[in-house]
């Protein structure tokens, strides 16, 4: 184990005002006047670990991964269920980090004031897990270690825990998403004040609709629609807000950004009528059906034949996701890199072998507004009828998550969670600006386009526009500048770009002198930008293994996490995982390479 630090709450200190005498009771006390622009580091202190109990470990990992399945789920949902309720009874998230530090409950852009950090030592920054169970466990398992050798050692108080800073997408890609996201949630029902959970673009992108009557309720914004009776849960959980496919935006007050009108060919989908269980909506097609697509049709056996408007409708409730290529494709001059996705059902009548290459049928973005004006609510298997189930869906691929949700035999108290889960990431943070300057987020800064909004007034930086770029922004580290892309959910920014953010958050008392994100998977699940031109940028992965989109490299990964370090570049921990360890839990060599966007 590594020889901790000097005690964090001095560290800390070091960044209050010399002339501040008490700062018990400061909302926001500012940072040193004579700061340099931007930190320092031209390079990074990189510590490997490698004294763990790895063995241990993998089966503390294999125990969390079974807790997401029957029976155990049902048992964990209710020991989480009075605390969850509480939780989500409130506008905003308490006894989570940083809570205190909101403006207003629908603040998702927090200013860090020092004080809200002499208590909390150290802090850690996670980076994206993606149901990666073993790579949570070993970070977990590092910290807590260390604090121990900290504590024993006398050079922290017992009293004090460590605070976890995700940086978002916990879900997606891995097997164990559930019991990712149930191992954070009881982390931070346990320790009040130890975890903070920012909104990644995977997180960020999973809803859920209800098959329960609808009602017109009044809010302040306008009407919204809520669920008439709340779904069945385990551990008593209420029924969240029932969502939709739209990207979560904080608040229902919030129209979501304007998209681009598609060409007037992309008529919007239409539920098929031939069948009574949910399944993929095809893709809009030209009005007239080419003659030997209807050959190969009869001859396959799928009966195709074409509603009012021209759109193939198949007779057989099996999807037929092999007629979606050739055209429904998007332009090949442009791409479609964010496809809206249908509910991630899996048809009752197909084999179990044949679900895995069931995928949700990409919607284009017309379609998508036009839905929201008006809902329909997925029609629920008959076996369903009668508990209520939630559907879920997701606009990003992978969404692993959602389709592993919505096989028939996954229990009520999983969608129970899930639904949490989903609220909660509404209301999660999406950006944290550091005393000392680091700036910490999931994805990137906004978009130079909306610069002179965030100019104007510090209202507009929880519009949506800007919380979208915080969670799906990348960062080119290549490029010098970029074109603003409001089309596209997850467009690239140069470094003059992130520059010239840096200079605009400057003027209003947040200064960006350094930057840790998550997002951009790395092949050794960390990289680090640093030039004369903008911040450096930590990208952090806590990855153990290959995705099924990363096409190449070992199967076995190192990942990695970040300790805050006051006036500087965070330190990097990498975890030396046993690869046989990893290989031994990894399904990458056996699966296809999945999807490559986001």
């Amino acid at each position: 184990m590594t020889q901790p630090r000097d005690e964090f709450r001095n560290e800390a200190a070091m960044l209050l005002p010399k002339d501040t005498a008490d700062t018990s009771g400061s909302a926001n006390p500012t940072t040193p006047a004579n700061h340099p622009p931007f930190f320092p580091e031209r390079s990074l202190t990189v510590v490997d670990v490698v004294d763990l109990p790895w063995e241990e470990i993998a089966v503390r990992a294999s125990q969390h991964e079974q807790r997401q399945e029957v029976p155990l789920i049902e048992s964990v949902a209710a020991a989480l269920g009075e605390s969850l309720t509480h939780l989500l009874a409130s506008e905003s998230l308490p006894g989570f980090a940083f809570d205190e530090c909101r403006v207003s409950p629908q603040d998702r852009v927090l200013t860090i004031p020092v004080t809200a950090l002499l208590h909390r030592q150290p802090v850690w920054f996670l980076g994206d897990i993606h149901g990666d169970m073993l790579a949570l466990e070993a970070a977990i398992a590092f910290i807590d270690a260390e604090h121990h050798d900290a504590v024993a050692t006398g050079l922290r108080p017992s009293s004090v825990q460590p605070l976890l800073v995700f940086l978002g997408d916990l879900i997606d890609d891995g097997e164990h998403s559930l019991a990712v996201v149930l191992h954070v949630l009881e982390r931070a029902l346990s320790s009040p004040g130890t975890v903070c959970l920012l909104a990644g673009n995977h997180d960020e992108a999973l809803g859920a609709s209800s098959p329960a009557v609808h009602v017109a309720s009044e809010t302040s914004s306008g009407t919204e629609s809520e669920p008439q009776s709340e779904l069945p849960t385990a551990g008593a959980l209420p029924a969240t807000t029932v969502m939709s496919s739209e990207p979560l935006y904080p608040e229902p007050s919030v129209s979501a950004p304007t998209r681009p009108t598609a060409p007037e060919w992309q008529a919007p989908p239409k539920p098929l009528a031939s069948t009574s269980i949910p399944i993929s909506i095809l893709p809009p097609r030209p009005r007239t059906l080419p003659t030997f697509v209807n050959g190969l049709l009869a001859v396959l056996g799928f009966g195709a034949s074409a509603d009012s408007n021209g759109v193939p409708v198949a007779s057989s409730d099996f999807d037929k996701t092999t007629l979606r290529g050739a055209s429904s494709s998007a332009s090949p001059e442009k791409p479609e890199r964010n496809p809206v996705r249908s509910p991630a059902t899996v048809p009752q009548n197909v084999p179990a072998a044949t679900q895995a290459d069931v995928l949700p049928t990409a919607r284009n973005d017309e379609a998508r507004e036009r839905e929201m004006s008006s809902p329909v609510t997925p029609q629920p298997r008959e076996s369903e009828l009668g508990s209520q189930r939630a559907t879920f869906t997701a606009n990003v691929s992978p969404a692993t998550f959602a389709v592993w949700l919505n096989e028939p035999h996954r229990p009520i108290a999983a969608h129970s969670i899930a639904r949490a889960f989903i609220t909660l990431i509404r209301r999660a943070p999406r950006a944290l600006f550091f005393p000392d300057g680091l700036l910490v987020t999931h994805g990137g800064v906004p978009q130079t386009d909306i610069h002179g909004k965030l100019d104007a007034s510090i209202d507009a930086w929880n519009a949506p526009e800007a919380l979208h770029d915080f969670t799906w922004v990348r960062l080119d580290p290549y490029a010098r500048r970029k074109k603003p892309a409001r089309d596209i959910a997850g467009p690239d920014i140069g470094r003059e770009d992130l520059a010239a953010f840096a200079e605009l958050a400057a003027r209003k008392a947040r200064p960006v002198r350094g930057v840790v994100r998550g997002h951009d998977h790395i092949a050794v699940r960390m990289r680090f930008d640093a030039d004369d031109i903008g911040p450096p940028v930590l990208t952090l992965n806590l990855l153990s293994q290959r995705l099924q989109r990363e096409l190449t490299g070992p199967v076995a990964r190192t990942p990695c996490l970040a300790r805050w370090n006051p006036g500087a570049m965070p330190t990097v921990y990498r975890l030396l995982i046993p690869p046989s360890i990893i290989a031994g839990r990894s399904s990458a060599e056996t699966q296809e390479p999945g999807s490559l966007s986001n």
